[in-house]
């Protein structure tokens, strides 16, 4: 904790704004030196003396910055989206053509989900649509839920689309 708290603080300690360092200075390595080096480099600023590279370091500088800038622009390009565009472009082109082609064979009469007679626990699907003629005697029109669920199997409610064609009823 408390070399966390020295490194946030080393400026401070220095200026003498800090006190209480001391002990731990004493006991850990790691804080001194970095106290040393934040000294060293306090002193050479205030020196107002800036190292001064070295020849070979200066001669080469700008052939060794555009190696690493060209290294950089080889491997931003390694993953462009612009590889990605034709297969962007393709996998659209395709969803397109399979949604025109359904909607084509699709008819206007043909419903997208096929209703089957099943027997189900659950009483608002259990009476599962089954298609029957108008008129048919298995046909009862009622105005509303009446009786128990097993009373409500093969009704038609008036003032329905179903009502008077060939119906779906359930």
């Amino acid at each position: 904790m408390f070399c966390k708290q020295f490194e946030k603080e080393v400026w401070d300690y220095l200026d003498g704004r800090v006190d209480g360092f001391s002990a731990h200075l004493k006991e850990c390595s790691r804080c001194r030196d970095t106290l040393d080096k934040a000294e060293k480099l306090v002193n050479l600023l205030k020196g107002g003396a800036a190292p001064v590279p070295s020849d070979t370091y200066r001669d080469s500088f700008w052939p060794r910055l555009k190696e690493k800038i060209s290294a950089q622009d080889d491997h931003r390009h390694s993953f462009s989206i612009l590889k990605l565009k034709p297969l962007y472009y393709a996998a659209m082109g395709t969803a397109a053509a399979s949604l025109i082609l359904w909607l084509s064979i699709r008819t206007p009469d043909s419903p997208i989900f096929m209703a089957s007679s099943t027997d189900s626990p659950n009483y608002i699907m259990a009476p599962a649509a089954r298609q029957v003629e108008y008129g048919s005697p298995e046909i009862n029109y009622i105005s509303g839920p009446v009786g128990k669920r097993e009373d409500t199997t093969n009704y038609i409610l008036p003032g329905t689309t179903t009502e008077g064609s060939n119906s779906w009823a359930v």
